[in-house]
């Protein structure tokens, strides 16, 4: 008789959780205040992208976006399909599907450009989501996101993990594990894709305080959605430990404490005939990391225009 297979590995994020927490920010109408974390971060990522999307040449006629978030970065493409586990409640041009990135409910070769702002660090089988994304592409279209790497809320992470397993010896997972960029980068020509591109923009504030920081993380709709999460909230003294920590070891010179967020940004194409190729390393005239650091330049340019 053969042994019965190991039981899978739990998925680490619960997607229907995140579901129901969106549908709940849906049917409360609040708007996303503009001052917040989550809004700031949006903005940055939005922004970053669609400066990216100006300096392609190319009209496209079919985009989807994968979330609300990214729909503006297309506003000027005839067709915009919108995929959203909890669209919001308005009309527009757009079509709006009510539907999950793991399981994109659309045809292949569908779209000639596909966004995502923010969202696809939430995926469980994030090479498989990016598998459909090209498979949902026409030749020669266009990928462009932006997620979370690895990096993102580094301090957080550290001193949470070190508070509470010093008192009381162990752990919850409290900070989504992130992918860093290198595997972001590797899984993109693993999914097909050509001419595929991933760098980062590493983004780091300044907080009073831990306090001030968990604040800002609380007013997020989506939280923490990890499968593995305790059910239970810590215990004041561990989060005093945790503060401790927290503003000791990122305390800065000008006061305060060090926050870090990261955005990795993945570009991709996918193949058709005729399609340029990559040059060769050391051949291109303008070194990319110096392409990316114009697109910033402008950009915080224009945000500091009145």
């Amino acid at each position: 008789m053969k042994d019965a297979p190991p039981p899978a590995a739990p998925a680490p994020f619960d997607r229907d959780l995140l579901r129901r927490r969106k549908m709940s920010e849906r049917r409360s109408r609040r708007p996303r205040p503009p001052d917040s974390l989550e809004a700031i971060l949006i903005r940055r990522a939005a922004s970053d992208l669609k400066e990216r999307l100006r300096t392609v040449k190319r009209p496209f006629r079919a985009a989807l976006a994968l979330g609300e978030d990214a729909a503006a970065i297309a506003e000027k493409i005839p067709k915009r399909v919108i995929l959203s586990l909890a669209p919001r409640l308005r009309r527009d041009h757009n079509l709006f599907v009510i539907g999950d990135e793991e399981a994109l409910p659309f045809q292949k070769q569908s779209f000639d450009l596909i966004l995502s702002v923010l969202s696809l660090h939430w995926a469980n089988d994030l090479p498989g989501v990016l598998a459909q994304i090209r498979g949902a592409l026409k030749p020669d279209g266009l990928f462009l996101a932006a997620l979370f790497g690895a990096n993102t809320l580094c301090e957080l992470r550290e001193t949470l993990l070190h508070a509470e397993s010093a008192m009381t010896g162990g752990a919850s997972p409290r900070i989504a594990p992130f992918p860093d960029l290198r595997a972001a980068g590797d899984l993109l020509p693993r999914a097909g894709f050509a001419l595929s591109v991933a760098d980062r923009d590493l983004i780091r504030l300044r907080y009073d305080g831990m306090t001030a920081l968990l604040s800002d993380i609380r007013q997020d709709s989506v939280g923490n959605i990890m499968t593995a999460r305790a059910k239970t909230p810590l215990s004041r003294a561990v989060l005093k430990e945790a503060r401790r920590l927290y503003e000791t070891r990122f305390r800065l010179k000008e006061g305060g404490a060090r926050a870090t967020f990261e955005i990795l940004y993945l570009t991709g194409w996918a193949p058709a005939p005729g399609q340029a190729k990559p040059l060769k390393p050391g051949s291109a005239k303008m070194p990319l990391q110096d392409a990316l650091r114009d697109i910033r330049k402008k950009r915080e340019r224009k945000n500091k225009s009145p």
